[in-house]
């Protein structure tokens, strides 16, 4: 494989869901054209808490999509 990342859509395919072609764990998501929003989230569970510290967060309603 190429590509560092796979990805799957479910449902109204409004979302792309990314994964790590090595691991299998999910990194990302990305809101596709469907979607009225343009969203970006990022799997920061698996980041070192350093990293977090100062990093503004903003909640969304995921149930909503």
């Amino acid at each position: 494989m190429n590509e560092k990342t796979a990805f799957y859509c479910w449902g109204d395919k409004e979302v792309e869901f990314h994964r790590c072609n090595s691991c299998g764990c999910l990194t990302h998501y990305i809101t596709t054209q469907k979607c009225p929003e343009n969203i970006l989230a990022i799997n920061m569970r698996m980041a070192e808490s350093e990293v977090l510290c100062g990093i503004p967060v903003r909640k969304i309603n995921g149930a909503a999509y």
